[in-house]
């Protein structure tokens, strides 16, 4: 009865069925979940900003050009009733083949249907650049501020299991403040990475301030920094790959340099 539609851009962390309950209680056709923010211009630039009635329904939507701190910023996350979705999808197509979903739902709330807002307290970031990706994955790092925000014991997470064996240290192996998956051989330097499953770091290789992918191989003698390295690749005849702190390099999957 009810498609709950989620974006790839935001990681949030959302009980959806507390927000299909709000929906249902609403008597709306339609729900956009939104997150308010006092970082409107910093974090959240060129997403879509919704203005709030009385009665919790969507004003209007605009677009955050990043004028002010304060804003509800959309989620881009929509509960619909299924059957409304479905007379949309058919009606859409003689009204613009250009109709995003985006834009269904802000056609929706200019000339059809009061559309509800649901507020979301709580974690929220949104991917608009590598840069992003690599600042809020080393934010997890910090077990004390960020990750406690986003994980706790009684909220499990599912993913694919691989069973593969625990990080092996060796006896030169020196690790600080990193995350580092199953299957790890670490001989040499990692400090404030991320590592994948079955990355090898040599001894005398150091890898630091950077995201190693799956089955990644860096040898002796290589140091890497603020880099993002893309599963399957070897590094093995660069003595420095290094990217800048607000600019990181980032080497594509398969790649041997």
């Amino acid at each position: 009865k009810y498609i709950v539609i989620v974006p790839v851009q935001f990681v949030t962390k959302i009980d959806f069925s507390k927000a299909l309950k709000e929906h249902i209680n609403s008597n709306k056709v339609c729900s956009v979940i939104y997150h308010e923010t006092h970082h409107a211009k910093e974090r959240y630039f060129n997403c879509d900003a919704l203005t709030v009635d009385a009665l919790g329904n969507v004003q209007k939507f605009e677009t955050n050009t990043g004028e002010k701190d304060d804003a509800y910023i959309s989620l881009e996350t929509y509960i619909f009733n299924s059957d409304f979705l479905r007379e949309m999808l058919k009606k859409i197509p003689d009204i613009s083949s250009l109709f995003t979903l985006k834009d269904i739902v802000h056609f929706i709330v200019n000339f059809q249907e009061k559309v509800h807002a649901i507020r979301h307290d709580g974690y929220c970031r949104y991917f608009a650049s590598l840069l992003d990706y690599m600042k809020f994955s080393f934010e997890l790092l910090d077990t004390t501020k960020f990750s406690s925000s986003l994980f706790s014991d009684d909220w499990k997470y599912y993913t694919t299991t691989h069973n593969s064996t625990p990080v092996l240290y060796g006896i030169n192996a020196d690790v600080n403040d990193s995350l580092l998956a199953n299957g790890c051989r670490i001989d040499g330097k990692v400090e404030h990475s991320i590592l994948a499953r079955n990355v090898i770091v040599e001894e005398g290789a150091f890898v630091k301030d950077s995201i190693i992918f799956t089955d990644t191989v860096i040898k002796k003698g290589c140091t890497i920094k603020n880099a993002i390295i893309d599963k399957h690749c070897l590094i093995q005849n660069k003595e420095l790959l290094e990217g800048e702190k607000d600019n990181p390099i980032y080497v594509p999957q398969g790649a041997k340099i």
